[in-house]
C-alpha cells in the first residue's frame, strides 16, 4: 500500500450503516458520456474552442455553445428516462438550498440590467446542474471520488504533454505570463487549479491496482504541472487542501489529536477576527507576493461602488460584465476582464447579499454534511469536505460557484448530492423491486 492510500484506509474506518454494498457496474456509454461531458466542461477543448482569456481563440469558437448545449439536454433527457426520473424527483429535495439558489439565480432576471443575457446564462446553469446530477446518479457513490480522480488525471497528463509538444498553444506566449503553463486551458492559474484539485482528489480516492501501480508517477506529473504554471493562488491551495487533509485524517483517528487541531484552529480564527490584516499580509509574503494580489484588490476597489448600488439584489445573475464598458468607459482597463477574480464578489455582483446569504448556506451546508458523515468513518465524505474547503479558499481568488459550463460546477453538485442523499440508490432499486 502506499503512502497516499495509507492516508485514506484506516482499519478502525468501517462504511457508514446506510451505505450501500458494491453495486452492480454502470452502464457504459452514459458513463462515457459523464466522463467525455466533464472533460469538455473542464476545458479539454479550450484552445480549440476559444481561450478562456480573451484572446481570438481557435478556429471552431463558434461551435462551443452548439456542443455545451448538446450535452446538456442529453444530460436532461437521460435524467428524464423512467429508471432514473424517480431518483431525480427523490434526490432534489434533499439540496433544498441548492435548489433555492438557483431559484434566485433564475428570478435575477426580473431585475437584471440585461434580462435576456441572464435568463440564457440561467439556462446553462441549468444544464450544467443536469450532468453534475447524472454523474451523480450514473457513477455512483462508491465510484463518485475514483471517476473524478480518473478524468482529472487524464485531464493533467494531457495539460503536460500539451504543454512540452505544443508550447505555442500549452503555455502563454505573448503577455506577461510568458513560458508559464497552461495545458489544455486558456490561462495558467485555471490549469494551477485543475492541477491543484487533482492532487487532493487522487491522494483521497480509494485506488484500484493500477491507480496504486501509477500513484506516483501520476502525483509527480500533477506537481509538475502545478509548480510550471508559476500559480501562488495554485500552490497556496494545493498546500491548504493537503495539510487540511491530513489534519482531518489525524483529526478522525486519533483522540488525542483532537485538542491540539481545535486549540489551532481557535486561534487561527482570534487572528482572523483581531488581525486579519496582519495575517493577510503574512501569508502573502511567505507567498512572494504583493498586497495587491496582483492587482486584484484594484478590481475589487473599483467594483465597491457597483454592488453597493444594488446592494440587495445585483445587477442580475452574470449580467454585469457583458456591460461593464457602459460603468467603466471603453477605455478602461477594468471594462475586459470578465470577472471579479473573487467568487464572493462575484456573488454579490450578479445577486446581492440576500443571493449570498443563500449561496453560502448552500455551501455551509455540504460541508457539514460532508465532515460529519466523514467523523462516521466515511473517508469519501473526508475528501470531499478538504475538496469544498479547497474551493473556498480558490473562490478568493477566482468566481468558481454557481458557473455555468465549467467542470468545478459539475464536481460541486455531484459531491452535494452525495452529502446530502440519505438513501443510496440500490436500496432504492431494492425497494422498488420488492
Amino acid at each position: 500500500m502506499t503512502a497516499a492510500s495509507e492516508l485514506t484506509l484506516s482499519p478502525q474506518i468501517r462504511p457508514l450503516p446506510t451505505q450501500r454494498p458494491a453495486q452492480e457496474p454502470p452502464s457504459r456509454w452514459p458513463l462515457i458520456f459523464c466522463s467525455l461531458a466533464f472533460l469538455f466542461f473542464q476545458g479539454a477543448l479550450t484552445h480549440l474552442f476559444g481561450a478562456s482569456d480573451g484572446s481570438s481563440g481557435g478556429a471552431l469558437k463558434a461551435l462551443f455553445l452548439p456542443v455545451a448545449l448538446l450535452i446538456q439536454l442529453s444530460a436532461i433527457v437521460l435524467l428524464a428516462l423512467p429508471k432514473r426520473q424517480r431518483i431525480v424527483l427523490e434526490l432534489l429535495p434533499r439540496n433544498p438550498w441548492m435548489l433555492l439558489a438557483i431559484a434566485f439565480i433564475v428570478l435575477s432576471a426580473l431585475w437584471s440590467i440585461d434580462p435576456n443575457l441572464t435568463i440564457r446564462r440561467s439556462i446553462a446553469l441549468l444544464g450544467t446542474t443536469a450532468v453534475g446530477l447524472l454523474v451523480y446518479i450514473e457513477v455512483g457513490r462508491e465510484r463518485l471520488l475514483r471517476f473524478f480522480a480518473i478524468n482529472l488525471a487524464i485531464f493533467t497528463v494531457l495539460s503536460v504533454l500539451f504543454s512540452i509538444a505544443v508550447p505555442s498553444l500549452g503555455t502563454h506566449v505573448h503577455d506577461k505570463f510568458a513560458g508559464q503553463w497552461r495545458g489544455l486551458l486558456g490561462f495558467k492559474n485555471q490549469a494551477a487549479w485543475s492541477a491543484s484539485l487533482f492532487i487532493i482528489i487522487w491522494l483521497g480516492s480509494r485506488k484500484t491496482n493500477w491507480m496504486k501501480k501509477l500513484n506516483w508517477p501520476l502525483l509527480a506529473v500533477g506537481f509538475l504541472m502545478l509548480l510550471q504554471t508559476k500559480s501562488a493562488t495554485g500552490l497556496a491551495a494545493t498546500t491548504f487542501g493537503v495539510a487540511t487533509f491530513i489534519s482531518l485524517y489525524l483529526f478522525r483517528r486519533f483522540v488525542i489529536f483532537r485538542p491540539i487541531a481545535l486549540t489551532a484552529l481557535a486561534i487561527i480564527l482570534v487572528l482572523v477576527f483581531t488581525d486579519a490584516g496582519a495575517l493577510f499580509s503574512t501569508i502573502l509574503e511567505l507567498l512572494g507576493r504583493d498586497a495587491s494580489l496582483t492587482g486584484r484588490t484594484s478590481i475589487w476597489t473599483a467594483l465597491l461602488p457597483f454592488i453597493q448600488d444594488r446592494l440587495w439584489l445585483g445587477s442580475g445573475y452574470q449580467a454585469f460584465w457583458d456591460h461593464a464598458a457602459e460603468f467603466f468607459g471603453t477605455s478602461s482597463w477594468m471594462a475586459s476582464i470578465g470577472h471579479a477574480h473573487n467568487a464572493y464578489i462575484e456573488i454579490l455582483l450578479d445577486v446581492g447579499i440576500v443571493g449570498l446569504i443563500i449561496q453560502l448556506a448552500f455551501l455551509l451546508h455540504a460541508h457539514l454534511k460532508l465532515f460529519l458523515s466523514s467523523m462516521r468513518g466515511n473517508p469519501d465524505s473526508a475528501t470531499m469536505f478538504v475538496i469544498f474547503l479547497t474551493f473556498t479558499v480558490i473562490g478568493f481568488a477566482g468566481a468558481l460557484f454557481f458557473r455555468p459550463n465549467t467542470g468545478i460546477w459539475v464536481m460541486i453538485v455531484a459531491f452535494s448530492f452525495y452529502a446530502f442523499d440519505r438513501r443510496p440508490r440500490l436500496a432504492r432499486q431494492r425497494s422498488a423491486a420488492g
